[in-house]
């Protein structure tokens, strides 16, 4: 940020039926300093409504608190948030046939964080 801070931060964007995207997941967390991050934003593509992809096996993270994937299930995300609002975030998708985790993300919580209300 401007001020120096640090983070990490995932977005998971769906195409709407007009063309347009919107996102439907974000989650950011303030790090510690540490060695410069790349230089650019890795951004990735699932193989979603591609004919012969298979469906993603069921994710086994326990009961995500917040969760969503597209409409032919081909790319899911979880968000599961525990009592501290440790925060766990996994994103799975289909690659070239392959299931793949795209990201998993442990945060922790920030300090003075309030916790969403549990489902």
């Amino acid at each position: 940020g401007a001020d120096g801070s640090v983070g990490n931060f995932v977005t998971v964007w769906q195409r709407q039926s007009d063309g347009s995207y919107k996102w439907v997941m974000d989650q950011g967390a303030a790090l510690e300093p540490e060695a410069p991050g790349p230089d650019m934003v890795q951004a990735r593509v699932a193989d979603c409504g591609t004919v012969g992809s298979a469906e993603l096996e069921e994710a086994s993270l326990g009961d995500p608190h917040y969760y969503g994937a597209s409409l032919d299930r081909r790319l899911r995300w979880t968000a599961v948030v525990d009592a501290s609002c440790h925060r766990q975030v996994t994103v799975t998708g289909i690659f070239d046939g392959e299931q793949v985790d795209v990201v998993s993300v442990s945060v922790p919580a920030s300090e003075g964080e309030k916790c969403p209300p549990r489902p």
